[in-house]
């Protein structure tokens, strides 16, 4: 599992990628202005969607847990995507803390309290 707290002061995408290996894993978007969405993906693959109001200068809590290849993912303690990957890719790996600039080309986001813990 993987807790974290994030705030974009600019750009679009802002997030946490699990189990990481090499340059491909989980990606879990946070995505702003123009979208007001959460997504999960592999890869080019979407995993799940779900709207939620993501402003700039906000901050939000994400929670996301791995079990198997199975991921559920919170937004400030709301649970929005609790999806199974039917791939099973990605048995293990790392975190990875992304952000995207979307189309202006810019992007500065705050990242605090990230806590990786192992699940029972």
């Amino acid at each position: 599992a993987v807790d974290l707290d994030v705030c974009a002061m600019r750009g679009v995408d802002k997030g946490v990628a699990v189990r990481v290996t090499g340059k491909q894993g989980i990606g879990i978007d946070l995505r702003g202005p123009g979208y007001q969405d959460l997504v999960v993906y592999r890869r080019d693959w979407p995993m799940g969607r779900a709207s939620v109001v993501n402003a700039n200068a906000v901050w939000h809590h994400i929670r996301v847990e791995a079990r198997a290849h199975h991921y559920r993912v919170w937004v400030n303690r709301e649970l929005l995507i609790d999806r199974e990957d039917p791939h099973k890719a990605y048995p293990a790996g790392q975190i990875a803390l992304p952000a995207y600039t979307g189309g202006t080309g810019k992007c500065t986001v705050y990242y605090d309290n990230v806590v990786v813990t192992p699940l029972p």
